[in-house]
């Protein structure tokens, strides 16, 4: 089992999970305070650095005229200041991502630029070189390992809260049950004396990718989570946290410490329809159908979490109506299906609400719909919803089985309602035994899980994660991480 740490303040007692807190940017090559404190330059130049203001005593990236982005964990409140370029910034909204650590702020005035995201598909920053950045601890004491006492990395410094880049790669997505898809980034000084990793205070900062389709860096994840803390007993006596590229003979809360450490970050691509939903003001996103007389009724999509299912009939067209609604007034400049088979047709807008109608959608897939240039007037941005597509499944648990047909039995020869429409499954009005022989004959489907998922995800079952939290260097205790040798 791995264990990993979180990035903020004084969270770390609150949790009894097993990640570890982040401060500054440890750097492989050098423990100079001064390095890397100032933006970079060359082929780095533009990588992101523009883009941060201070939050409290971490990192937000401003993604929109109004709005920035930080990690939930490291808390905040409504009234808070956020500093961007010299200029304080009231945060007067935050809106929590449910299904990640991503938080959103928006402020009372505008920014005079933002981040762009990441506009590859989640799964596709694997082996991308990354800058990250953050404002954790300076690099500490070495950590000998082995039984030959080789340096194996450095113990978390002193914090000073100074704002450090560095470079690195990524090595994989990790799927973590409370946290989302995480970007994770091994120490494995493969990099150069620029490699980076994270300790206590990193929380909220900024890991940007350089984007070899667009050729321009973009916003790919918020710092979260280091692994560790690291011991040399399997019992986890004397722990102690560190950025570590070799970890021979340590061990993390469950098992033998993952060899290099890596650090984590939550991925942007996997909640961008939550981060655009939230800058053009989103308020739903339905897909919608005339049941006959019965009226139209509409399954919701949510933007963050599992994609809805949609379980009925697309006809002879396998057409399908996708209704977008905001808080303002919106123009838009085109819709189109940025993921799986399947057309948009064409798109109407009426003052706040987006209606797109979709043909050629196939059963068993998820389709993702992207609408191109949306603004308010204030902010622009695309924005995308994702629907799973399973006629049949009227239980929506993405498969189609006895269940389903169960339920839709029991429906038989009631009214169509807003609590059983989905078990009128060919639309027709009527629950009856037309819908139980739709289902029959849809039994055994099932919707698979997506390429990206099959090839880039890394999941760890065993492996759990802790918040970084802020903690200050204990120097009482400095003499207890002898174990694992460390040089003073």
């Amino acid at each position: 089992m791995r264990r990993k740490r979180f990035l903020a303040p004084a969270l770390l007692a609150a949790f009894s999970l097993s990640f570890t807190p982040a401060r500054s940017v440890i750097l492989y090559g050098t423990a100079d305070p001064a390095a890397n404190t100032t933006a970079p330059t060359g082929i780095l130049a533009g990588s992101g650095w523009q883009y941060e203001g201070q939050f409290s005593a971490f990192l937000g990236t401003v993604i929109a005229s109004n709005y920035f982005v930080t990690a939930k964990h490291i808390g905040g409140s409504v009234g808070d200041i956020f500093t961007f370029d010299g200029i304080n910034y009231t945060t007067t909204a935050v809106f929590p991502d449910p299904s990640s650590d991503l938080q959103i702020w928006r402020v009372a005035a505008s920014f005079p630029l933002h981040a762009p995201l990441f506009s590859g598909p989640a799964g596709s920053e694997v082996n991308l070189a990354l800058v990250v950045i953050g404002r954790g601890t300076q690099r500490g004491n070495p950590v000998l390992v082995g039984t030959d006492s080789h340096l194996g990395g450095w113990l978390w410094g002193t914090p000073d809260a100074v704002q450090r880049w560095g470079i690195n790669v990524v090595g994989s997505i990790y799927s973590d049950p409370s946290y989302g898809n995480l970007v994770r980034v091994p120490f494995d000084a493969g990099a150069d004396a620029n490699e980076a990793h994270l300790s206590s205070g990193d929380s909220g900062g900024v890991v940007f990718i350089l984007n070899t389709t667009t050729n321009n860096w973009e916003l790919a994840g918020i710092n979260l989570a280091v692994d560790g803390p690291f011991s040399t007993s399997s019992s986890g006596a004397n722990a102690f946290n560190a950025a570590m590229f070799d970890t021979t003979g340590l061990w993390v809360p469950g098992g033998h410490a993952p060899n290099p450490s890596n650090f984590y970050a939550t991925e942007i691509a996997a909640h961008r329809g939550f981060v655009e939903s939230v800058v053009m003001q989103l308020v739903s996103v339905v897909s919608q159908k005339s049941h006959g007389n019965a009226g139209t009724f509409n399954i919701n999509l949510p933007v963050t979490g599992l994609p809805g299912i949609e379980c009925r009939s697309g006809g002879a067209t396998n057409g399908y109506t996708l209704v977008f609604t905001f808080t303002n007034n919106v123009s838009v400049q085109g819709a189109t299906l940025t993921a799986g088979t399947g057309s948009a047709n064409n798109f109407t807008v009426v003052a706040n609400q987006v209606t797109v109608n979709l043909s050629g959608i196939e059963s068993g897939q998820t389709i993702e719909l992207t609408l191109i240039n949306v603004s308010d007037g204030v902010n622009s941005s695309d924005v995308q919803a994702t629907m799973r597509v399973l006629p049949g499944d009227t239980n929506g648990d993405g498969f189609v089985d006895s269940a389903d047909i169960s339920q839709t039995k029991s429906q038989s020869g009631q009214a169509v309602t807003g609590s059983n429409f989905r078990e009128d499954t060919n639309v027709d009005g009527f629950l009856d035994s037309a819908d139980i022989g739709f289902v029959k004959s849809k039994s055994g489907m099932s919707i698979p899980a997506t390429q990206t998922q099959i090839d880039n995800l890394n999941v760890d079952s065993n492996l759990h994660i802790e918040p970084l939290a802020t903690v200050q260097p204990d120097r009482s205790r400095r003499s207890r991480f002898l174990p694992p040798r460390v040089r003073q």
